[in-house]
């Protein structure tokens, strides 16, 4: 069996662009979700939470990966649709979705190179 959890919120730079542009736009209860989704991020705590389980001969790896997409605007369009926020976004006129859109990609304009968007991601896999 294997299991892939994210690692910290504040070593994933989309995400953290991302709720900040939620907090922003849809207001901190939107954010929450997010927050919970990266706060079980430490390998002492997985392998605590394994052992509790019973599962034996844990290992647990630490690894970095790269998120890429050609084209930024469209790769943070997919990913809302697919969100926790889905409908408070759909909720917004469109152009305060073109706005929110725009703001999460400025926010990640570091990470956009030739090939387009490559935003480093870790978790514990």
């Amino acid at each position: 069996m294997c299991l892939n959890v994210w690692g910290a919120l504040e070593r994933q730079p989309f995400f953290v662009a991302a709720i900040e542009a939620i907090g922003e736009f849809l207001g901190a209860d939107a954010q929450k979700p997010f927050y919970l989704a990266f706060s079980l991020n430490s390998a002492d705590e997985l392998r605590r939470l394994a052992l509790d389980a019973g599962l034996k001969d844990i290992q647990i790896r630490f690894e970095h990966r790269t998120m890429c997409y050609p084209v930024p605007a469209r790769f943070v369009t997919g990913w809302v649709s697919g969100a926790p926020i889905t409908t408070q976004f759909l909720a917004l006129p469109d152009d305060r979705k073109q706005a929110f859109i725009a703001d999460i990609v400025k926010r990640v304009a570091a990470y956009v190179d030739d090939a387009g968007l490559a935003v480093p991601m870790e978790n514990h896999f």
